[in-house]
């Protein structure tokens, strides 16, 4: 790995930090965004009932979290809503009884 560090004390100019593979093809910039690990869990919903509310300690409804579900059971859907400090789930369409919503949140 190779690292170029930019840097200026001339205002307006170039800075920042690119780190390069071995071919010299760029891996990662400053200016990059990685995702990372918030929490992860599960909770059970009976058709017909009001949305599953989960906390999220920061959680905003904008572009950097993603919150991905999926349900113990093949059809239907699943309705997912940010909100500021939690998000709330449901399961949508024809199913009868019980399913197991599990998430993942997801910041970037």
């Amino acid at each position: 790995m190779t690292f170029n560090v930019i840097f200026s004390i001339i205002l307006f100019m170039a800075y920042g930090l690119q780190i390069k593979n071995a071919s010299n093809q760029l891996v990662l910039e400053v200016s990059d965004r990685v995702a990372r690990f918030v929490t992860t869990g599960s909770s059970s919903y009976t058709t017909g009932n009001s949305p599953i509310t989960v906390s999220v300690t920061g959680m905003t409804n904008d572009d950097t979290w993603t919150v991905v579900v999926n349900s113990s059971v093949a059809h239907g859907g699943i309705e997912v809503e940010k909100g500021s400090g939690s998000f709330t789930m449901k399961q949508t369409g024809y199913i009868s009884g019980t399913a197991t919503l599990r998430y993942i949140v997801i910041r970037n």
